[in-house]
């Protein structure tokens, strides 16, 4: 799950197909670079008219994009954090032309039990597995174990033993 929140604002008027390609690029960066679930991305865009944008305390003479990035804490690294910056920069320098360099990218690394979806946190997500599946994983792995020791051993007494003693073995 990651939510952005992408503000622009630009001189140029933005259409529907403009907005399609904008969470398209956002998402694709999203699973490829972070390597988030498709379905989980959430993006939401809001426009804002360029007059009431303001750089060095100047009206937006070109196009410019604040984007916060929420995502789980210490599910990805700083080189994929700064290839998806970069990334999405160029998406939306791409998309709108004249990007203002001073257009920022944010991302928000939350804990795990502070955030989440469907009402459970990221925390309760990454505890919450099947115990009982596990526990008899363990068990059939621990039997294999057990049993390949136990013909080993047989193995073993047999040809310590000798061919005479065989028929106890067999009762072990």
């Amino acid at each position: 799950m990651p939510y952005i929140a992408v503000t622009l604002a630009s001189h140029q008027p933005f259409t529907d197909t403009q907005t399609q390609y904008l969470v398209q690029g956002i998402t694709d960066v999203m699973e490829h670079t972070l390597r988030k679930k498709r379905h989980l991305v959430a993006v939401s865009v809001k426009l804002v008219d360029p007059s009431q944008w303001f750089i060095a305390n100047k009206p937006l003479s070109e196009s410019s994009v604040f984007m916060q990035v929420f995502l789980t804490a210490a599910t990805n690294t700083d080189t994929e954090k700064a290839q998806a910056l970069a990334e999405l920069y160029a998406l939306v320098d791409n998309l709108l032309g004249n990007l203002d360099e001073t257009s920022y990218i944010v991302i928000n690394a939350i804990p795990a039990t502070d955030w989440g979806y469907a009402g459970k946190t990221q925390a309760s997500r990454y505890t919450t597995v099947p115990h009982d599946y596990y526990i008899r994983q363990a068990h059939q792995l621990r039997n294999a174990a057990i049993n390949k020791g136990l013909l080993n051993l047989k193995l073993k007494l047999t040809e310590f033993l000798g061919s005479r003693y065989k028929a106890l073995l067999v009762r072990l």
